[in-house]
């Protein structure tokens, strides 16, 4: 599109997506999202135990939260998707009885096929190694503004604060309707 003349004036990306649009913002180069790509994928699956699952229901993300809150249910509302649609992660258990609460609530859900339980506490082991990964990794101010998962504003310009919301990244919820 830059050969057209066409130049975004702000990214943004979703989940992994986030590191997609750092590129191409100019804020980290190909060499760079090759490798927190496959760290971040290695770190995400974990070493093969139960790092819970995720579900998908389709209801206002404020009424699953306050159905959350109600049920007392160990869940997050992981991403925020839309007005109509957002994504439970936790245990396999806590997921289980949060989709038979939805189910009691008429809303619709479906069991997403995750190796764990992304954007929430099951991830925090990922997001230590992440962000140590993080602290070596070259990494610019760039040319483009690129607005985060986890804030919905946009990457500091400080570098140091960059590679530190990039690694909280993991364990906090995506709000991609706020972002957009």
């Amino acid at each position: 599109l830059e050969r057209f003349g066409v130049r975004a004036e702000a990214v943004a990306g979703h989940s992994y997506g986030e590191l997609a649009a750092l590129r191409a913002a100019g804020r980290i180069d190909d060499a760079t999202l090759r490798h927190l790509s496959a760290a971040r994928g290695r770190l995400m699956i974990g070493d093969g135990g139960d790092r819970g699952t995720m579900a998908a229901v389709q209801a206002s993300p404020d009424d699953v939260e306050q159905m959350l809150k109600k049920e007392k249910l160990d869940v997050v509302l992981a991403h925020r998707n839309g007005p109509a649609q957002g994504v439970l992660s936790g245990s396999r258990e806590g997921i289980g009885r949060a989709i038979a609460a939805c189910d009691s609530c008429g809303w619709r859900t479906t069991r997403l096929d995750v190796s764990g339980a992304f954007h929430s506490k099951l991830m925090s082991d990922a997001c230590e190694e992440f962000a140590t990964i993080l602290a070596g990794a070259t990494m610019s101010k760039g040319s483009t503004t690129v607005y985060a998962n986890c804030t919905s504003t946009p990457y500091p310009d400080d570098l140091d604060e960059a590679r530190k919301l990039l690694g909280r990244q993991l364990v906090s919820p995506v709000d991609f309707a706020k972002q957009i």
